[in-house]
């Protein structure tokens, strides 16, 4: 028999006192609440944390290398924590399971009874009992994780299994690749810090706003570990973070742990440490020869080897060299001065001029440098054309940026940095280029500028803002044929994206014009302007591969081919398509579209695993760089696939991002209304659907999304209308829908419009009609892959033929609808299949009473009688709480909803 603890744990947050082997060390900083905090993966064990059931234990663990702030994450996390009794430890490698069980019993109750005594000798079974009580939310954090033995986390996780009423976390934070994240429920990496993180972190930690390029020193210099990043911003005065051109300093801290490290290192083994400290590639020793200016560096290196400040690259010929520390390179490069810098680079120049490697040799030769070179700098800039020509855009930016350095004249350097945003945008870094659009001055139009700027606000989802860009852009009539032919490309994007079809033709026949017909900007808009085509005409465009076809190209035409296939409710090829992701750099751009197209697809064929695979993946590559446009698409499916299978936190999470504004292009306001009227039909929040119905049907008036196939709308607003009695509305906008449909023969959309006229005919009264309709509607929809609509016709028949008092017939069709629901993973819509064919007096049966705990049996007896929460209250010594709260579990275990249920529900469980 489970013993039970007399007294229930109070509900707030509380920290053990310092002790041997435990720790509390409180962060003195806000930041880490903003920085990391806000990421999605921690954000998700938070969720895990905030929703667990009741009578659920689990081992949660977040892992990353040293130095990435996990201590500080779980204390930012545990003070953030609601509701829950959070405690911390600290784990050592000598400790038995047996001792860290103990030390968990004397941390939970620590606050506790002086006089509590233990509920069992069996150290686990005492855990358990301490926490296992009704309305109990307990969390204990375990820090250094990794030392833990494998047996001893595996122990904790067997005991969490047998809870039965309290909610009880194990946190383990750690190293990665250690044995506790094989026995973790969920398990989260915790890596270093992105640019835009130490951004926020410093307006925390400092309260300093520091722009891009001061984060991106501070994230190199640091390696983007937290702590490493706190002592670079607290090196200087709070104020100084403010200045223009404030210059980091390397901490005292660095320089001192450094001295004691470098102590009795030879005048040579430093020179090769300078010497590696001046350089961003892979230092090999011909490298590091050449810009020491000696052929015998090896016993020197070997004695920074042997000192743990280098360390050699494993598996990699010839070896590679690197500091052990990420904060050592910039401590010795801090001690190397101009002359010497320069003949260090001076030496690598000539290394890599006699390998041939040009590109290299010339950033040496740029960097060897004290004073403006036009030479030089066109030179470079030169070279960042061929690498961008060769689709090495990230290089090609640092090419421009260090042309823009060493340009002799202000407008040169202007105009390099102007290319050097083109690189970025072209890699897909839009948010670095977010950054230093900032610092243009966009005063006197300037084509090349407005448009790249309009192309920006474009992926940054600003309908309004790219608009004018391009407006302001075409005021510059001085701009080359080039330059207007991109201009023309960019517009093309615009147009799909705010879905003004005969725009993106109009601007596909711009570029044309201006490009020639086998310009890049040219082909990438025709492309474009095949999709306007077929959603136009209804017919299929053929898309072979074009002559010549860059990868690039090639991949913007398995994204329209794919997009096409979808919209003619073939998934099958769509995702043939839509799968072929090629890895070049800079792809993301239309990888985003592939991949919200791919979920999309995946969705329809009920492959919901994929699916929610794909929409994490395309949300993590939105988020690093910074492309907004396509979340909508993206969070569609996901809020969609969460709700049904009863993942309810995540589905609202999805949902409350598709909060759009009104500058918003149609490609985001589309998704983000259809996923508020499914999901407002599925809960029964009619309010949301018909708000986002009438967005659709409004927006519908103002510029057409009824392109058959495209949008898959109209009839989930008829779904609504007749639910709401506005049937004139509904008939109208079903009477075209089904025009649009049969004139480009989509089967599955003809299939959900006849649907929809059988839900008319039976809120009209035609009972009989309605039932044709239907079976004819899912005998067509047999006919396609699309299983969620063939779910939720089958769902729909069988409702209304049990509310026609078909119950016998209405059961087969739901059981059907529970099968195809049931191989998707939509646990939560099978139960409400489940209780629909209940209501009808068939279905499958409800759970036995053995899954009923003593206390709840008595409590469901008590209820069924008739007695009041307080009556059973005072016959069972408890408080009206506590049975309320059996109560709740008892209903969720006969899979009832209400009291009135009870009786019954208990008579069959009992015959069972």
């Amino acid at each position: 028999m489970k013993l039970m603890r007399p007294v229930i744990l109070h509900m707030t947050t509380a920290f053990s006192s310092k002790m041997t082997s435990m720790a509390t060390n409180k962060s003195q900083r806000g930041g880490i609440d903003l920085s990391l905090l806000a990421r999605p993966e921690i954000q998700k064990v938070m969720s895990e944390i905030n929703n667990l059931s009741p009578g659920i234990g689990q081992i949660l663990a977040i892992h990353g290398d040293s130095g990435t702030g996990k201590s500080s994450l779980a204390r930012s996390l545990l003070r953030n924590l609601r509701g829950w009794s959070a405690y911390s430890m600290s784990a050592t490698s000598d400790m038995s399971t047996e001792e860290v069980i103990n030390r968990i019993n004397s941390v939970l109750t620590e606050s506790d009874r002086d006089d509590a005594q233990p509920l069992s000798d069996d150290p686990l079974v005492a855990m358990v009992g301490v926490v296992d009580v009704p309305f109990a939310s307990t969390l204990v954090h375990i820090d250094d994780a990794h030392l833990l033995q494998a047996s001893t986390v595996e122990a904790i996780g067997a005991a969490l299994s047998t809870l039965e009423d309290g909610r009880f976390i194990v946190f383990l934070t750690g190293a990665s690749n250690a044995p506790y994240l094989a026995y973790a429920d969920s398990i989260a990496q915790l890596t270093p810090m992105k640019v835009e993180e130490v951004q926020t972190f410093a307006l925390s930690d400092v309260g300093a706003r520091i722009p891009m390029e001061l984060a991106e020193r501070i994230q190199s210099m640091s390696g983007g570990y937290l702590g490493k990043v706190h002592e670079l911003l607290t090196a200087l005065p709070a104020d100084s973070w403010n200045n223009r051109n404030v210059t980091v300093k390397v901490p005292q801290q660095w320089i001192k742990r450094w001295e004691e490290k470098s102590q009795g290192l030879s005048k040579e083994t430093l020179l090769v440490l300078q010497a590696m400290s001046c350089v961003d590639e892979p230092a090999t020793l011909d490298l590091i020869e050449h810009m020491v200016g000696t052929e015998d560096v090896d016993w020197a290196i070997e004695a920074a080897i042997d000192a743990g400040i280098l360390t050699v690259a494993p598996g990699v010929f010839p070896p590679v060299l690197e500091f052990g520390a990420v904060e050592d390179k910039s401590t010795v490069g801090g001690l190397v001065g101009p002359a010497r810098r320069r003949a260090f680079h001076k030496g690598a120049h000539k290394f890599y001029a006699a390998r041939g490697n040009r590109a290299q040799a010339l950033v040496h030769r740029a960097r060897s440098l004290n004073s403006y070179d036009e030479n030089v700098s066109t030179e470079l800039a030169k070279t960042a054309d061929s690498l961008g020509s060769a689709g090495r855009w990230k290089e090609a930016a640092e090419f421009y940026r260090l042309a823009s350095e060493l340009a002799a004249t202000e407008a040169q350097q202007r105009q390099y940095e102007l290319n050097q945003m083109e690189a970025l945008v072209s890699s897909s870094n839009i948010r670095a280029v977010a950054h230093r659009a900032r610092t243009l001055d966009t005063r006197a139009p300037n084509m090349w500028r407005d448009s790249l700027l309009g192309y920006l606000a474009i992926h940054q989802g600003r309908r309004n803002e790219a608009m004018a860009r391009f407006s302001n852009a075409d005021l510059d009539k001085s701009a080359p044929d080039a330059v207007r032919a991109q201009l023309a490309g960019y517009k093309a994007l615009a147009e799909i994206a705010n879905w003004n079809l005969q725009g993106v033709l109009e601007a596909a026949e711009e570029a044309v014009k201006w490009g020639g017909p086998e310009s890049e900007p040219a082909l990438s808009a025709s492309y474009i302007a095949n999709v306007a085509k077929v959603a136009l005409t209804g017919a299929n465009v053929d898309m072979p591969v074009m002559p010549g076809e860059s990868k690039v190209l090639a991949q913007r035409r398995h994204m329209v081919v794919g997009w096409v296939k979808l919209a003619n409710d073939d998934p099958v090829s769509a995702r043939q398509e839509l799968q072929q992701l090629p890895r070049e750099e800079g792809a993301t751009r239309i990888d985003l579209w592939q991949i919200a197209w791919l979920a999309r697809a995946e969705f329809l064929l009920g492959e919901w695993d994929d699916a929610l695979a794909t929409v994490e993946k395309g949300l993590f590559q939105s988020d690093h760089f910074g492309i907004d446009l396509l979340d909508p698409l993206l969070l569609w499916t996901g809020a969609i696939i969460s709700q049904l299978r009863g993942d309810y936190s995540i589905a609202a999470d999805y949902r409350n991002r598709l909060i759009i504004s009104n500058d918003a292009f149609v490609i985001q306001q589309v998704p983000a209304a259809i996923t508020r009227v499914v999901t407002g039909l599925r809960e029964n929040q009619m309010v949301d659907a018909i708000r986002a119905t009438d967005q659709l049907i409004a927006l519908d008036k103002k510029q057409s999304i009824s392109q058959p196939g495209f949008w898959p709308w109209r009839d989930l607003a008829v779904h609504v209308l007749l639910k709401t009695k506005r049937l004139e509305e509904a008939d109208e906008l079903l009477s075209g829908a089904e025009e649009d449909a049969n004139s480009v023969n989509n089967l599955g959309l003809q299939a959900r419009l006849v649907a929809e006229r059988a839900h008319q005919a039976l809120v009209l009264g035609e009972a009989d009609r309605g039932v044709e309709l239907y079976e004819e509607a899912i005998e067509m929809m047999a006919n396609t892959h699309m299983r969620p609509y063939q779910g939720r016709t089958l769902f729909a028949f069988g409702q209304a033929l049990r509310r026609l008092g078909r119950r016998r017939h209405a059961d087969t069709y739901l059981a059907r609808a529970a099968e195809v629901y049931q191989s998707m993973g939509a646990h939560a819509y099978v139960e409400k299949i489940n209780r629909e064919r209940r209501a009808g007096g068939l279905g499958p049966r409800q759970n036995s009473v053995s899954s009923l705990t003593t206390q709840e049996l008595e409590v469901a007896h008590h209820a069924a009688s008739g007695l009041t929460n307080k009556e059973i209250a005072a016959q069972l010594f408890l408080s009206p709480k506590t049975v309320e709260f059996h109560l709740t579990r008892i209903y969720r275990k006969l899979r009832i909803r209400t009291r009135t249920e009870l009786p019954a529900a208990l008579a069959q469980a009992l015959r069972e």
